[in-house]
């Protein structure tokens, strides 16, 4: 468990469903976490996380359990299992200069003169820094080696552990609060024409294709086939690969549970008039769904205190 954190009591998803995909997706998480008991309180009644989400009591009854399960299921505030510690681990300054690389295989991370935004941002599985704020000066100034083997066997688990050991070692301490941001909110569009129910099982994943008639050409467009994507997954996938174009957190308003194959493909923004084609939001609208600014209370990550890893 986090010092000092409340226990989380596993109240009803909304409607009084505790079973089904999220029921059970929620439950393994606190299983995992160690911090919930099984409840039979109501829905408002039974959230508690470092106060946040009773202060949206007020909202709606699906934003305050997306802000409960945001941070439960996200990971920000969970704690690894006594099982997935890392058993061995270095953090240390690197002072060389030279070339930075991120690598991670499973129950391992090999970080080499990273700043440690991107250690934190990956630990948190964080994709827009406008998700959190806090950090020292030396967060980005400063580079690190972070070298670290354990038991885990995905990602998560290796982010999970990542968190325990910027705990440990850094004297790590976060909370989160909820504040409202301009956010891209993802909606469906015309009743999701474009999308396709995924016609296979396995990990989500989008794969770049190269056309033929722009392999020559500078500035192409991008490519990517898309299959057995959530709509977590796209968020996460766009907030990635169509940056600076999208600059804002991405919100899922969609309703959507399933998951899809698709197609993206769009220009960069700053190339559109030369290149010509679809930008990343007429790619997404292609698809069926859409992407809207407006202002919405988000949870938002905050650094309370850390420290600089020891010397070595």
């Amino acid at each position: 468990m986090v010092p000092n954190a409340p226990r989380i009591e596993l109240a009803a998803l909304p409607g009084g469903n505790t079973s089904g995909r999220f029921g059970a997706s929620v439950r393994r998480r606190c299983e995992m976490s160690k911090g919930c008991t099984n409840g039979k309180e109501r829905f408002y009644t039974g959230l508690r996380l470092a106060g946040i989400c009773d202060r949206m009591q007020p909202m709606t009854k699906r934003l305050a359990w997306s802000c409960w399960l945001f941070a439960l299921c996200s990971g920000l505030l969970a704690q690894a299992p006594e099982h997935l510690e890392f058993e061995a681990a270095v953090i240390k300054r690197n002072l060389t200069g030279s070339s930075f690389d991120l690598t991670v295989l499973p129950g391992q991370i090999k970080a080499i003169n990273m700043p440690m935004t991107a250690i934190f941002e990956f630990a948190f599985d964080i994709t827009d820094k406008a998700n959190w704020k806090g950090a020292p000066d030396w967060f980005a100034a400063e580079r690190y080696d972070v070298i670290a083997k354990g038991p885990g066997k995905s990602a998560d688990d290796v982010r999970l552990m990542l968190q325990s050991l910027l705990r440990n070692e850094l004297k790590l301490t976060v909370h989160i609060e909820p504040r409202t941001l301009s956010v891209y909110a993802l909606t469906v569009k015309n009743g999701g024409v474009g999308l396709q129910e995924a016609a296979g099982k396995g990990p989500a994943a989008c794969t770049a294709i190269i056309e033929e008639a722009e392999r020559n050409v500078r500035s192409a467009g991008q490519h990517r086939a898309c299959k057995n994507m959530g709509m977590q997954d796209l968020m996460k996938y766009l907030a990635r690969v169509a940056h600076p174009d999208l600059d804002k957190p991405i919100v899922d308003q969609t309703g959507l549970t399933g998951t899809y194959d698709f197609r993206l493909d769009w220009v960069a923004l700053n190339n559109v008039d030369t290149v010509g084609g679809l930008t990343i939001f007429g790619a997404v609208e292609k698809i069926g769904l859409k992407l809207e600014v407006k202002k919405l209370p988000v949870p938002v990550l905050v650094i309370d205190h850390v420290e600089r890893p020891p010397a070595n």
